[in-house]
């Protein structure tokens, strides 16, 4: 696409059967780096420093072998909230609705749950581990936003929607971590 713009070529309709030109845009990794984006902003002051799950030379694994060189089931979360080596906060970006379903009762994949009680598990985060979606229209929270947070083995767990606007976002990733000059920075009772 940044070809084409450079080369002020563009895409065009035909009447040819058949025939169609078009792009398409991986929307949630869209999502996943503006949230990735609003965390960097919001850790700034605080002294934080923020990992993304595909940063070259990162192998983190659910489980290592006896010997400890071999791994299975590498992890890579969408962000990591680090103060010094000691993981703070493990944040997954869903480009979900984050809405009370018949298959979804608490407005959560259980896939999605899985998947964040792995990275808990792996990372032991001191702060939270939480899923974060897209604000949308829907006015009332899914329950597991409304009754949270959550906790198990030691972890908090949020499930909460950002807002789109960078500025918004970048405040209530603030609140969460803990970052916010108003916000106690000690981990919330486990």
């Amino acid at each position: 696409l940044s070809h084409r713009i450079a080369s002020k070529l563009g895409y065009r309709a035909t009447a040819e059967p058949g025939a169609a030109e078009g792009i398409l845009i991986d929307v949630a990794e869209l999502w996943e780096l503006f949230t990735l984006n609003c965390a960097r902003q919001a850790v700034v002051p605080a002294g934080f420093r923020i990992e993304h799950g595909t940063t070259a030379g990162l192998r983190h694994y659910l489980l290592l072998g006896e010997d400890g060189s071999h791994g299975m089931g590498r992890l890579k979360p969408d962000i990591l909230v680090l103060r010094g080596d000691q993981v703070t906060a493990v944040i997954d970006a869903k480009y979900k609705r984050l809405a009370a379903s018949r298959q979804r009762p608490s407005g959560v994949d259980r896939s999605d749950l899985y998947q964040l009680a792995a990275y808990a598990s792996r990372y032991a985060p001191e702060r939270l581990a939480a899923l974060v979606y897209p604000h949308d229209r829907e006015s009332r929270p899914a329950p597991a936003e409304a009754t949270g947070p959550w906790h198990g083995a030691g972890t908090t767990f949020e499930f909460r929607r950002l807002a789109t606007n960078p500025a918004a976002c970048k405040e209530q990733l603030a609140a969460l971590l803990g970052t916010a000059p108003e916000s106690d920075p000690r981990p919330p009772a486990r």
